[in-house]
């Protein structure tokens, strides 16, 4: 595994960053950004993997895992998908360990479900729950790890 932490941090700290001053309040919809979120990605983090391969963010981050810097006894959005595709969150008291490594289901660098405050999707099976990306460090998965 390689750790990916800065790169990740980078993207997602400009990225929100992009978000705020330039389309956030002037009608835009988290979609209509996807493309500046995916070359900001690209340009961030893809330009300096040794992948050299350039992949959209979603792509990506199924080679992703995260592991938390600190332990967690806090309360949490935890959510579920429901089968008609809706995401439902409700807060709940979450424990983690210190070192306990997750699956990345997604990152939001415009914080779309959080007042516009990043968060990472953090896989936890037939739920995520949504976490301070400052929390976690960032590990790209090989074949190889």
């Amino acid at each position: 595994m390689n750790d990916i932490s800065e790169l990740i941090n980078n993207w997602i700290v400009c990225t929100n960053d992009v978000w705020k001053r330039w389309f956030a309040g002037r009608g835009y919809e988290a979609g209509d950004f996807s493309e500046v979120s995916g070359a900001l990605f690209e340009a961030i983090v893809c330009s300096k993997m040794e992948q050299g391969a350039a992949m959209v963010p979603s792509t990506f981050m199924q080679s992703v895992a995260v592991k938390y810097r600190r332990a967690v006894n806090e309360t949490r959005q935890i959510c579920v998908v429901q089968r008609a595709g809706n995401v439902f969150c409700e807060p709940r008291l979450v424990q983690v360990h210190e070192g306990d490594v997750f699956a990345v289901r997604d990152i939001d660098p415009c914080g779309m479900m959080l007042d516009g405050e990043p968060y990472v999707e953090v896989d936890r099976g037939k739920s995520f729950l949504l976490e301070d990306p400052k929390n976690l460090s960032f590990w790209f998965v090989t074949n190889a790890s």
